[in-house]
């Protein structure tokens, strides 16, 4: 004689684990969506600027500072990092007032170090990369530092509005951008008391997001030495929207905490001042 199962029987044991793991996945294709549409939108924008009529373009090669912060207080911002941004800027210039600014550069060198103030195990899907590869049950000591050094590829969308020209042959502006970056290259490095040894020069790929979206905004002025060419100098400030560190690598020993162990899902925001120097045809 079979056993009917009933509303609550064997059969649905699994139905909250499989509610969790769904809704999981469709958070993460959801996330991954948004990603496809802001790269969309940024394309539009840009080809929107490289086909429109009255077209100036321009380089920069403007050395940056940049800075990373958290929301964890146990893990701290504690260093900067000394970069560079090179590339091509492009503007629709609609009015004697208003363009439209895009570009396609690098930032090299962006990033920053973070300091742990609790043990823990450590961009431990990096283990692979260390010179000196940390046995399974080595710990870092409480107070290491992790250093950054990421390098992006930079779209970035603006508003640049300007003043009329001065007698002295200048023109001030203020851009509000907004800049996608997609990661290229980044090495880390790691301070800590024994029984880890220091890590120089870390390929650190796997603790770093693929992309980061940023807002900003800068002001600085364009002196103009003929019809068609300006010299431009300005200071631009940056800060990040979304988590350039990857969550789950690693993991704090904290003790007021049940189970002793902390995943360290901090979200890490990069923050920047870039010098603007350009030209302008």
């Amino acid at each position: 004689m079979s056993k009917k199962i009933g509303k609550y029987g064997s059969k649905n044991r699994n139905l909250p684990h499989n509610f969790f793991n769904n809704l999981k996945t469709s958070k993460i294709m959801n996330l991954k969506l948004r990603k496809t549409h802001l790269t969309i939108v940024f394309l539009l924008a840009f080809t929107a600027v490289t086909t429109a009529q009255d077209l100036h373009f321009g380089f920069q090669m403007s050395p940056s500072w940049s800075w990373l912060g958290t929301d964890n207080t146990r893990v701290n911002g504690v260093g900067s990092a000394l970069g560079l941004k090179l590339g091509l800027i492009a503007e629709n210039r609609f009015s004697e007032a208003y363009s439209i600014s895009s570009g396609l550069g690098f930032h090299f060198n962006m990033g920053g170090a973070l300091r742990y103030a609790l043990p823990g195990k450590l961009w431990t899907s990096s283990y692979d990369n260390f010179d000196i590869k940390p046995a399974v049950t080595d710990t870092f000591a409480k107070d290491s530092k992790l250093r950054y050094s990421i390098s992006y590829f930079e779209i970035p969308i603006g508003l640049k509005m300007r003043t009329p020209e001065t007698g002295a042959h200048v023109r001030w502006f203020a851009e509000p951008l907004l800049t996608f970056g997609f990661r290229t290259n980044a090495k880390g490095a790691i301070s800590s008391a024994t029984p880890v040894q220091d890590q120089e020069k870390i390929p650190i790929k796997e603790e770093v997001a693929g992309a980061m979206l940023s807002w900003g905004i800068g002001a600085g002025g364009e002196y103009i030495i003929s019809n068609n060419t300006a010299i431009v100098v300005g200071l631009y400030y940056q800060n990040g929207f979304t988590d350039v560190t990857k969550d789950g690598s690693s993991t704090m020993y904290d003790p007021s905490v049940t189970g002793g162990q902390r995943v360290d899902n901090s979200k890490g925001l990069i923050k920047a001042l870039t010098l603007r120097l350009g030209v302008m045809f």
